[in-house]
């Protein structure tokens, strides 16, 4: 009975009475939801029922706030809590218990050009996420795995981009790349993706490797892949996009929050209490389930887990420098040992966050681990991988554990993984352990390859980006990049543009009949420059342009594609590359020779009139770029020919269209 009824059933009565108070059973819970999720605790939908989840976000700003929230909840408690300025643990909070200070006081220190250019992400990259859509399910596992990439090909492939996005915007402050990801999670939450994949988080589902080779079925390993990958996709968005724009996306962080939740009530009880095991991956032990008990104020399980990490190391990483369960795996013992590395390595780092420093106590297991990769690569790569000539690695990898095949024999060799996530432990190691043997020997080896890893679908955040900031040269090369005066420019993207053009194979990449004139097309590079308009502006313009995917076309009256035989020449790319506006425009209209569904062209030479129509169309930002790039792509080209095959090709071809008529 409501006040108002009372009291005029009192009145009626004869009796006067003013006030009254009423202690409801209506709990005012959605009222206090709403605050909760205001002041940034996980409660989930202001729905006014009194779940788990309200229960740990009332504790979590409890703790916060310094003031206790009981049942049965008043609105006289929440009047009070409305004059707490207090917060759940936001992005930055949660960040500090993974990484130590002195890497998050690097990013914060860096202007926002150096960071982007080291923690670059690319169109691509975004390209290809925004092609995958929503699995219901992974099934079909062996206990080796060794079907996964099959299986879990698109859950991979998502997990690794939404990484690699999501802290490239996170290190931008790119808005348009977050409002990107906003979107596509929650598409990929409203499909409920992954969650009829059979649970078998709290019990085996029947086991594992009952043969030797474990090749039978094995449903617990389809749920080990989706906790290995929706646990980083849980970290990356609660870390770096829960509280972007939480009004324009209430919808969408409603939906990923009410997905990744639902995940959340299906892990093993363990993840909702105190254990934590350094056995398999740190992505959803060690550095995965304390980022729940973070987010719903689980103080003391989350220092519990702490220290029962520190109390495993010792066990996991054994004195000769070999890891438990992992080196001795037979055929795939170098891959185990390679990914242990990481997970190592994390554990250390997130420990050393928390104020306790394990690095002392097993830098010398440590320099041994990494030496036994070391030695490893190096005998795969001179072919020592048989039972005459077995690797390093052997030593251990005969003991024969739970392996695909003959461990005599390595089929799993770690560098296969270079542009991925598993790599990101060398740039922690290079940072605590810049002068030692294995830190030249690992710089030697990064030197081979021509990637860095943009994402990390094992953690959810490009970490190895962020050790790379405090590579000690880097600050002076950056900040000499942004006083470059505009002689210089066309070398600063010279410098960027040639390392590419020099692994760029000079072959038909696609011969064919042009559709629009009589002539053999041929996509003769195709490279992406990162972070090139930060060069070209000197660390100004439009900071949201990640990356450029270019390409240059040929085409030719003849098969043999000789410089004399060259009739075009075309700067093409995706429409990817322009901004918002540009992408809205009317190409169609302009000549096929420099327009096609999936490029847009500029042309030289003689055809080089036609690029009016193209330029006209653009916003006047990209058509400031585009006439930049465009223009000092021969010179950059020049630049670059001496000594370079690719460039000096290019620099032909170039110097012939000039020599036909200058259009550039």
């Amino acid at each position: 009975m409501r006040c108002p009824t009372l009291l005029a059933g009192l009145t009626a009565l004869g009796l006067t009475v003013s006030t009254c108070t009423v202690v409801s059973a209506q709990e005012p819970i959605a009222d206090l939801q709403a605050l909760l999720i205001e002041h940034g605790c996980s409660a989930g939908a202001a729905d006014g029922v009194w779940g788990p989840r309200t229960a740990a976000a009332a504790a979590a700003f409890a703790a916060a706030s310094g003031t206790a929230i009981d049942r049965p909840i008043t609105s006289g408690l929440i009047d009070t809590l409305r004059q707490s300025a207090a917060r759940c643990a936001a992005a930055d909070d949660i960040l500090a218990h993974y990484l130590p200070q002195d890497v998050l006081a690097t990013l914060k220190q860096l202007p926002p050009g150096t960071r982007a250019r080291v923690c670059q992400g690319n169109f691509g990259t975004r390209a290809r996420l925004a092609q995958l859509g929503p699995e219901d399910r992974i099934q079909g596992h062996s206990s080796q795995m060794m079907d996964t990439n099959n299986l879990s090909y698109v859950m991979n492939e998502f997990g690794f981009s939404v990484s690699a996005v999501a802290t490239a915007a996170f290190v931008r402050g790119d808005d348009a790349q977050k409002s990107f990801l906003i979107k596509m999670l929650a598409k990929w939450a409203r499909a409920g993706a992954y969650l009829k994949t059979v649970d078998c988080s709290n019990s085996d589902c029947g086991g594992e490797w009952h043969s030797k080779r474990g090749k039978e079925r094995a449903p617990v390993k389809d749920w080990v892949n989706v906790e290995e990958r929706l646990i980083p996709i849980a970290f990356a968005y609660y870390t770096m996009l829960r509280d972007y724009k939480p009004d324009e996306f209430a919808g969408e962080h409603a939906a990923i929050d009410k997905w990744l939740r639902e995940f959340q009530r299906r892990l093993p009880s363990h993840a909702r209490a105190t254990k934590s095991e350094l056995t398999w991956d740190i992505n959803w032990q060690t550095w995965g389930y304390p980022l729940f008990d973070l987010l719903d104020g689980r103080d003391a399980a989350f220092k519990a887990r702490l220290s029962n990490v520190a109390g495993r190391l010792g066990e996991v990483l054994l004195p000769d420098g070999s890891f438990r369960e992992h080196t001795t795996r037979g055929s795939r013992a170098a891959w185990y040992h390679f990914r242990a590395l990481g997970e190592t390595f994390f554990a250390l780092e997130m420990l050393l966050a928390n104020g306790t420093d394990l690095y002392p106590q097993f830098e010398d297991r440590l320099e041994k681990a990494v030496a036994i990769l070391l030695d490893t690569i190096d005998d795969l790569d001179a072919g020592r991988n048989d039972a005459m000539h077995p690797a390093r690695i052997y030593e251990w990898a005969k003991t024969d554990w739970h392996s695909a095949g003959e461990p005599t024999t390595q089929t799993f060799r770690p560098m296969d993984y270079w542009g991925w996530g598993y790599t990101n432990w060398v740039f922690v190691y290079l940072h605590r352990f810049p002068h030692t043997v294995n830190a030249e020997r690992l710089r030697a080896l990064i030197a081979r390859f021509e990637r860095l890893p943009e994402g990390d679908n094992t953690i959810g955040l490009n970490v190895g980006c962020l050790y790379r900031l405090g590579d000690p040269g880097l600050l002076a090369r950056e900040q000499a990049v942004e006083q470059l005066d505009d002689a210089a420019l066309a070398q600063a993207l010279s410098d960027l543009l040639i390392p590419s053009l020099s692994r760029a194979e000079l072959k038909a990449v696609s011969l064919r009949q042009s559709d629009v004139i009589d002539s053999y097309s041929l996509d003769i590079v195709n490279v992406f420059i990162n972070n090139i308009e930060d060069v070209l502006h000197a660390g100004g313009g439009d900071q949201s342009r990640t990356a450029l995917n270019v390409g240059l076309y040929a085409d030719y009256s003849g098969s043999a594609k000789t410089v004399d035989q060259l009739q075009h020449l075309r700067l093409h790319f995706g429409p990817w590359n322009l901004d918002e506006g540009s992408r809205k425009a009317r190409f169609d209209k302009c000549d096929p020779l420099v327009y096609g569904p999936a490029d847009i062209r500029l042309a030289y030479g003689p055809d080089a009139a036609s690029n009016d129509c193209i330029l006209s169309q653009m916003s006047e930002e990209d058509r400031e770029f585009w006439t930049a790039v465009h223009r000092r792509l021969p010179e950059i080209i020049h630049a670059g020919a001496a000594g370079n095959e690719a460039a000096a090709k290019l620099d032909q071809l170039f110097t012939s269209m000039v020599s036909q008529k200058s259009g550039g």
